[in-house]
């Protein structure tokens, strides 16, 4: 990634908050939901659970590449399961809530109709209302497709997961009659637990965030109008009122650069600081990130300390085994901004083989590093 100054859209970038799941009400051992589609597109209409019998009730889209890339999966396992298990494709999520059935079935049904014998099992078409995602996907608490659901000869639920995982052995072992129900309780249940667990270690985040958003939202809005004097006051403000803010590496490194635009002599005795406390001390990019603000032209800055930024971009360097092409960028380039072009050279002749054949690394930016090389060469004459 490309090496960037501190901004406050950065930070507030930083601080957005993602939506969590429900807790999971429909798992191993459930009856089977029933099955209430708006619109059966291929092969015979599967009304209800016939006792006896094996089913698997799988969620996909359209739009869903790995949705696409599993039907030909589930087309071949309903052939070796044929008369013996019962296969159905239900299509969710394929319009805006409250769109009608008529604006987006035609889609659908032209998808399947072009898949042919690629998608040879029964497949349906959820309604408006979405009553097949909410009765399985939401209450087995199921945020992605495709999804498979496993239906027993009882009518329950045995396993649910990715139709390109286990479901081939554990369709054949339901048939058998050799599944090992209990255990596969316990594992769902533990899956159920450390998602859960997970889940609430992402609301009590969520409510930092939150909380952090709010009380910084004045502070972020000075800055973006570049009052970064009355930002930092205002900042500092805050952190004093919330002494945990200190150990939140956003809001840290948001002060870095406020305090490197108001008094750069200050910024730099503030990076040297944090390059030498954990977690800055161990993590490149974080250093990568403190150095590149101090030698960015972008910066605008009038007389910085190119030794500290030399100091701490050695010490990215040796971190990242010298492996990370940015990160000697930074080095060749505060080398250069220090009177040591033979270092800087050095570090960006590395920086350039490195980045030879290398698909991460936008095309521009190669370029800029490029660039710099040859200006460097020059330089030196």
């Amino acid at each position: 990634m490309r090496k960037f100054a501190i901004s406050a859209l950065v930070f507030a970038t930083s601080l957005m908050i993602t939506n969590l799941a429900h807790a999971a009400k429909l798992g191993v051992g459930s009856k089977a939901p029933a099955i209430k589609v708006a619109k059966w597109l291929k092969g015979a209409p599967v009304t209800t659970f016939a006792k006896g019998k094996v089913y698997v009730v799988e969620f996909w889209a359209t739009w869903c590449s790995p949705c696409r890339t599993t039907i030909p999966h589930l087309t071949d396992l309903a052939k070796k399961y044929k008369g013996k298990a019962t296969f159905v494709g239900v299509s969710v999520s394929e319009a805006e809530p409250g769109a009608k059935l008529a604006s987006y079935a035609p889609k659908v049904a032209t998808f399947v109709k072009q898949m042919g014998g690629k998608m040879n099992y029964v497949v349906a078409l959820d309604g408006p209302q979405a009553t097949m995602s909410k009765t399985w996907m939401d209450a087995a608490g199921q945020q992605g497709i495709p999804t498979a659901f496993v239906v027993n000869q009882e009518g329950k639920v045995v396993w649910i997961g990715h139709p390109m995982g286990e479901l081939d052995a554990v369709v054949g072992n339901v048939i058998a009659g050799k599944f090992d129900m209990k255990s596969a309780k316990i594992a769902a249940d533990q899956k159920v637990a450390e998602e859960a667990k997970a889940r609430k270690a992402q609301e009590k985040q969520a409510a930092v965030q939150a909380k952090m958003q709010k009380l910084l939202a004045k502070t972020a809005s000075l800055a973006q109008e570049n009052k970064n004097e009355e930002a930092l006051t205002e900042l500092d403000r805050v952190i004093k009122e919330n002494p945990e803010f200190n150990d939140n590496t956003n809001v840290v490194m948001f002060r870095f650069g406020l305090v490197l635009k108001t008094d750069e002599a200050a910024g730099c005795a503030y990076a040297k600081e944090l390059a030498a406390k954990e977690p800055y001390s161990k993590d490149p990019a974080l250093l990568n990130q403190l150095a590149w603000s101090i030698v960015d032209d972008k910066a605008g800055l009038k007389s910085p300390d190119y030794d500290v930024a030399v100091m701490i971009a050695e010490k990215a360097v040796e971190l990242s085994e010298s492996k990370d092409p940015m990160i000697l960028d930074t080095l060749a380039y505060a080398c250069f901004k220090n009177g040591d072009t033979d270092k800087a050279l050095e570090a960006e002749e590395k920086a350039v083989k490195l980045l030879e054949d290398n698909i991460e690394v936008p095309k521009e930016v190669i370029e800029d590093i490029k660039e710099r090389y040859e200006m460097m060469k020059k330089k030196k004459g």
